[in-house]
């Protein structure tokens, strides 16, 4: 994974060392390592299963690191730094048929590369430019077979967003964009 998650627990864990060996702070210090962060609930599910109830903390500090920073370099900020994400699948379907016959059946391959390449206009169309979100395809499938126009495709990606307007618009756009396709596709 991109962002290192085992170069977060070896953080964590020297972390712990090197607080339990000096012991040069006042109070008391939970070092918590949240799991399943991408998809898996993350943080949330740790609330809801009662951490502060178990671990009553006064402030919470979050660290990600950031590969493509300076080595050294250390950035604190307020507020959010990490995005939310949403992830989506997109399956269109259609009639399959012999690439040497595409007349005579639906080009769902077609019809799904048309849904990527709009899908890029929904961010930069539809939201403010003070509004920050992503939307990525990072999953395309099709047919097999060289020669087969499947009668199915498949798509997959994740919506990324600070604000819930942003990610409720952008969804919004990326649903009725899918709509519009899988009827254009029939």
């Amino acid at each position: 994974h991109a962002c290192g998650h085992d170069g977060h627990t070896a953080m964590l864990l020297a972390t712990a060392k090197v607080l339990a060996e000096t012991r040069d702070f006042a109070g008391s210090v939970a070092l918590i390592f949240q799991p399943a962060e991408e998809g898996g609930g993350g943080g949330r599910e740790m609330v809801v299963e009662g951490l502060f109830d178990k671990a009553p903390c006064e402030t919470v500090w979050g660290l990600h690191n950031m590969p493509d920073q300076p080595l050294g370099t250390f950035t604190s900020l307020t507020g959010g730094a990490m995005a939310g994400i949403d992830y989506f699948d997109i399956a269109i379907e259609g009639q399959g048929t012999h690439a040497g016959v595409p007349h005579a059946g639906v080009d769902t391959v077609l019809a799904a590369a048309h849904l990527v390449v709009a899908a890029q206009s929904i961010v930069g169309r539809n939201l403010s430019p003070f509004q920050a979100a992503t939307i990525g395809i990072s999953m395309f499938k099709g047919s097999d077979a060289y020669v087969v126009m499947g009668d199915r495709a498949v798509l997959g990606g994740s919506v990324r967003y600070f604000d819930m307007a942003a990610r409720d618009k952008a969804e919004a756009e990326r649903r009725e964009l899918e709509e519009r396709r899988a009827f254009e596709a029939r």
